[in-house]
């Protein structure tokens, strides 16, 4: 059985896309890489939602790499698995 991971949107008006957008353009402009990791999986979990699997992909990407930019040790496996539960969902069998 394949368990699903635990979806935890996190910070300010985390469901809206127009506010996540914003907010990972301001934090890429002024590479503030914890604000770039939250609001880029933020909408990589919308796109998952709305099956854009692709879109979804790029979003945990820049996440992962905003992780690797900042140096910081925790929560890089997280974005990993959910980058590949994306991969898996988008399998076509």
């Amino acid at each position: 059985m394949f368990y699903l991971p635990q979806v935890k949107k996190s910070g300010f008006m985390a469901g809206s896309k127009m506010v996540n957008e914003r907010r990972l353009q301001t934090a890429t402009k002024t590479s503030n890489y914890k604000a770039i990791i939250q609001s880029a999986s933020n909408l990589a979990w919308m796109e998952l939602e709305q099956e854009n699997y692709e879109k979804a992909l790029t979003y945990f990407d820049a996440a992962i790499q905003a992780h690797v930019s900042s140096g910081e040790p925790k929560s890089g496996a997280l974005l990993y698995l959910q980058k590949g539960f994306v991969q898996y969902r988008s399998l076509d069998y």
